[in-house]
C-alpha cells in the first residue's frame, strides 16, 4: 500500500496449487487492474518493482481491468 496516495496498493496470491493472481489499484475502482502469473520469480520481481516505483512494474504482465 502506498502511504501518500488512497486506495493505491498491489497484492499477489497463488491460485491453489499453480498460477497467481497479482492485482494493483491506482485510485478508484475504475483503476483496479489484475493479471495471472505463473512464474513465482516474476511476482516477486512486479511487487518489488511497485514498491520502489520504478516503471517496470507496469509492463510486467497484460493487464485487465478487474470485474466485480
Amino acid at each position: 500500500e502506498r502511504l501518500d496516495a488512497q486506495h493505491t496498493y498491489a497484492q499477489a496470491y497463488r491460485n491453489g496449487e499453480g498460477d497467481w493472481t497479482v492485482e494493483y489499484r491506482a485510485g478508484g475502482s475504475d483503476s483496479h487492474f489484475e493479471a495471472t502469473a505463473s512464474d513465482p520469480h516474476a511476482v516477486v520481481r512486479f511487487l518489488t518493482d511497485w514498491s520502489y516505483d520504478r516503471p517496470a512494474w507496469r509492463d510486467a504482465f497484460a493487464w485487465a481491468p478487474m470485474v466485480f
